[in-house]
């Protein structure tokens, strides 16, 4: 990134060695300054181009939060969950290639992997994900996941993806370790190298478990309608946890991931598991998304309301209604109720639970944008007390940096990171 960007889009500088607080971040608050005013039905594709790492997410984050604040009918539930299937599989696949050399090996990816990465499924998928989440259907994304699945078995793994995950979900750390130690391709030498490293940076797992439950959401939304800064430094239930592919709200036994080397392999695992088709019986466990409704107290405007995303299967906040398939789903999520014009939308995406809270204001015979704000992961996971402050505090004071540099790409921030000496 360069300085120009950093200066935008800000960036977290870590003190290995050092007490919390040792990250520095010099994010901004983009969303609630931009977005006033806005139309609403332009920002979906407007915050996709503020936030473009993610944008597909992020566009679909914010279609969910306007369907609800507007008490509309939200998009196709199958067709969003292909769409984040898609954006999600995507950004793993760019980490990956782009990021990972230089934070696992010290080293830049070769021309070939670029090449790779140009015509293979990360850019071909960017398309796609750019469309209405309605317009690409499940044969043309299963097609989409056949060409990923090839392309992630020749290039990344070295090996059939389904027995990879197979072994991987039998025993995640043999199975790393012993693919790692024989598979003849760059990601697969590049763990080799630095697997006792980051198998020494150990931090038990604290899953944010706030996915589907409408009480936890809407205390969110309220810390957000409060205070904007809140975005900047989160905490549900008072305490700062993490929400990144090892500890989705579906995984039964997030805890496994308790040190760097795993929480790598688990953004490995779940790529191979997104390029499955749907229907087939080793298909991811589906990433989670939903609406919640605001009313103007803060509280779910209507129970049911809420809704979450996972396997084909929407369940309303309650537990008491669920709807199977694709055609199920769109039932669960169409629910309409009046326009409350406060809404928050959620999404499980590559870098964990992302959440918008869009307030909408009735000018004339349109919406416009009141109030905007954004909750990413990377503000979970570098969250002054969170999981990398306590992790970084236990490197090295000195030569930490490689350390440093190893955990930040196992949490995978969506901006730069600096690192400096400990007393800086």
């Amino acid at each position: 990134m360069t300085a120009a960007l950093d200066t935008l889009a800000g960036a977290l500088v870590l003190r290995p060695g050092s007490a919390p607080p040792n990250i520095r971040s010099t994010r901004p608050l983009l969303a609630p300054r931009l977005a006033r005013g806005w139309p609403a039905d332009d920002l979906p594709d407007r915050l996709a181009g503020v936030y473009a790492l993610c944008g597909g997410a992020h566009r679909i984050a914010a279609w969910l939060a306007l369907a609800a604040a507007r008490g509309q009918p939200t998009p196709d539930a199958a067709a969003l969950a292909r769409a984040l299937r898609a954006d999600t599989l995507r950004e793993h696949l760019r980490r990956i290639v782009l990021d990972w050399p230089a934070a696992l090996a010290g080293e830049a990816p070769s021309a070939g992997e670029l090449r790779a990465l140009r015509d293979g499924p990360a850019f071909a998928a960017e398309a796609s994900a750019r469309k209405s989440a309605a317009a690409e259907s499940e044969e043309s994304s299963n097609e989409d996941a056949l060409r990923a699945r090839r392309w992630i078995e020749r290039e990344l793994l070295g090996d059939d993806a389904v027995g990879w995950l197979a072994a991987w979900e039998c025993d995640a750390g043999s199975a790393l370790d012993a693919w790692a130690a024989r598979a003849p391709t760059p990601t697969a030498r590049r763990l080799r190298a630095c697997r006792d490293a980051a198998r020494a940076i150990r931090q038990p797992v604290r899953r944010l478990a706030i996915a589907g439950d409408a009480g936890a959401l809407a205390a969110v939304a309220a810390a957000l309608r409060a205070d904007p800064a809140f975005a900047l430094a989160p905490r549900a239930a008072g305490d700062a946890f993490e929400s990144g592919c090892w500890a989705r709200a579906a995984d039964p036994a997030p805890e496994r991931h308790a040190d760097a080397w795993l929480r790598l392999g688990a953004r490995l695992a779940e790529a191979a598991r997104l390029s499955l088709p749907e229907g087939d019986a080793d298909a991811p466990r589906a990433l989670r998304f939903g609406a919640l409704a605001l009313a103007a107290d803060g509280r779910p405007a209507a129970p049911g309301h809420q809704v979450g995303q996972g396997a084909g299967c929407v369940r309303a906040a309650t537990g008491a209604a669920r709807a199977e398939g694709s055609a199920g789903a769109t039932r669960g999520l169409g629910a309409a109720i009046g326009a409350c014009g406060e809404g928050l939308g959620w999404c499980e995406m590559a870098r964990g639970l992302l959440l918008h809270r869009i307030r909408l204001d009735r000018i004339g015979d349109g919406w416009r944008v009141a109030e905007c704000d954004v909750l990413a992961p990377t503000e979970w996971h570098f969250h002054p007390e969170g999981p990398v402050a306590q992790a970084l505090a236990r490197l090295p004071r000195d030569g930490g940096e490689a350390a440093a540099r190893l955990l930040a790409a196992a949490f995978d921030p969506c901006v730069a990171i600096r690192v400096e000496a400990g007393d800086a």
